[in-house]
């Protein structure tokens, strides 16, 4: 049986479920005043997301924890789900709920907390979940549903802030301070899940920000509730909240001109005189590639800026007259530079080998395989070297590890100085280099291959005091050999190496034409 023991960090839980209950039973008992029962259940999905919440930082164990943390969904799910329909119904969009849209959101739920509750059999939502020291929740790795989950309350939250930005002109002056409360607590989680996700700004050290930023939703739910009436609420209003959003909002009408744009979007628009209302989108961003505005789009573009390349994840959404026509669109622009960056950082870790900094064996075996393609359709010559350093062990046991590693990285920095920028190189294994040489003959990469290794051989790597000189063999094996596939071409090409190693090292070997012999360095 899980046991709990007591955390301080329950209490904003417990406010926030107090709150929220109470005003769930406020709204239930006025259910027949315009949006109250989808407020009410509004509430309770919020209340027991809390509860459940609350729960896993009071269990000690990780069944319990893994338990509550699983319980919570009910809750987290139909929350967002909840909150959309909601704002429908306050901007009078109630014809989008139609049946299929209905099933689709109960689908979502459904799913949701099944895939949620069975994830330690398919690992699809959770990878990993773990105890940390010192940490009161439990921490854990995502599956791909995850991501799914994620798009889909990004997305409700999204199409959310276009309706409010649709109605904001047309909501009358005494409607706007009760839609102003409103809209806050509806985008402080979803802002409060944007500087999270996308500017890794942790508001909440330690536990769930999206479970404490609902508590100041409530707080603010229940200030326009009790101060103002709000569940009666006819007209809504595009609130102050997407002025100030840390991410870019632009409102373009069916001409593509510019009808709405926030402080965050204004500073990336390309430096101009005048306003940039009713100017087109693609002058007010005229450095910024051509912009999407189907339903739905989302794109990731590289933006030209100072200090560097920027990133920016920009998605589109329609917005609709309560005819149904078309009547423009709303952009969200997401500053995701620095996901980017890792994800470069991830690919180039993938592709290097982490001692000399040059390719790896896999990625190079990438290249190869392109390149042999390309060379056999167009009738091009390439030429392969494997390179070995000779009597490597001896330099490990005289010198130590750490000197061979300096030796490594002196030998791969010397090929590279020594071969063409179009020439590919990698670190085939252990003290053992490929490469492959475009557009030459077995000849022509026998000379090249043959300044490499004087070039090695005249060297002095320098590790501390001790200058450590090595000698390098070198098999040679061309395209035209008659090798009819790209493992084949690099068979020969070792096998060559071993008729240099076989013939005393220190020289050039092609496949094919015997060893040719080199003076060897004095």
């Amino acid at each position: 049986m899980a046991t709990l023991q007591y955390t301080p960090y329950i209490w904003p839980f417990v406010g926030s479920l107090v709150i929220t209950t109470g005003l769930g039973l406020y709204a239930y008992r006025r259910r027949h005043q315009h949006a109250a029962p989808i407020f009410a259940a509004l509430m309770l999905a919020l209340s027991v997301w809390t509860l459940c919440y609350t729960m896993e930082l009071l269990s000690t164990t990780l069944d319990g924890k893994v338990f509550w943390a699983s319980a919570k969904y009910f809750g987290s799910t139909t929350g967002p789900v909840l909150w959309f329909i909601l704002t429908l119904r306050l901007t009078r969009n109630d014809h989008w709920l139609s049946p299929p849209l209905r099933l689709l959101l109960s689908a979502f739920v459904v799913v949701t907390c099944l895939v949620v509750f069975t994830s330690e059999y398919h690992h699809w939502y959770w990878t990993r979940i773990f105890l940390a020291p010192g940490e009161p929740e439990s921490q854990s790795e995502h599956g791909f549903y995850f991501w799914v989950y994620a798009a889909v309350t990004y997305s409700l939250g999204l199409t959310g802030v276009v309706l409010f930005a649709q109605y904001y002109r047309t909501t009358p002056a005494f409607y706007r301070r009760q839609a102003l409360l409103m809209m806050l607590g509806g985008f402080v989680p979803l802002g409060g899940r944007v500087l999270e996700d996308f500017f890794k700004v942790d508001l909440f050290p330690k536990v769930d920000n999206i479970v404490l930023l609902f508590l100041i939703s409530g707080i603010l739910f229940a200030y326009a509730i009790f101060r103002y009436s709000a569940l009666q609420l006819v007209y809504i209003a595009h609130s102050l909240v997407i002025q100030n959003m840390n991410a870019g909002i632009v409102v373009i009408d069916m001409l593509e001109r510019v009808v709405e744009i926030n402080p965050y979007a204004r500073a990336l628009a390309r430096p101009a005189a005048g306003p940039l209302i009713g100017r087109p989108i693609a002058e007010v961003f005229a450095d910024w590639p051509q912009l999407a505005f189907e339903a739905g789009a989302e794109r990731e573009l590289p933006i030209a800026a100072e200090g560097g390349e920027r990133w920016f994840l920009v998605q589109s959404a329609p917005i609709r007259l309560a005819s149904g026509a078309l009547a423009g669109h709303a952009l969200a622009l997401f500053d995701i530079t620095a996901r980017k960056r890792a994800e470069r950082q991830l690919i180039d870790l993938a592709r290097t080998d982490p001692l000399t900094g040059v390719t790896n064996r896999r990625y190079f075996y990438e290249l190869a395989a392109a390149e042999f393609v390309r060379a056999g359709r167009y009738q091009r010559r390439l030429t392969l070297m494997m390179l070995d350093i000779d009597h490597f062990k001896q330099i490990n046991d005289t010198y130590g590890h750490r000197a061979g590693d300096e030796v490594i990285r002196g030998v791969a920095a010397e090929c590279q100085r020594q071969l063409r920028a179009t020439d590919l190189f990698a670190r085939y294994g252990g003290e053992e280099f490929i490469a492959l040489l475009e557009e030459g003959a077995a000849e022509e990469a026998a000379l090249i291959a043959d300044r490499i290794r004087q070039a090695i051989g005249a060297a002095s790597f320098v590790v501390g005091q001790q200058p450590i000189q090595v000698t390098i063999s070198v098999g040679v094996a061309a395209l035209a050999a008659g090798a009819p596939t790209l493992d084949e071409l690099i068979s020969q090409a070792d096998q060559a190496l071993y008729q240099s190693k076989a013939g005393g090292r220190n020289r050039v070997t092609v496949w094919g034409a015997g060893p040719q012999q080199v003076a060897e360095r004095s």
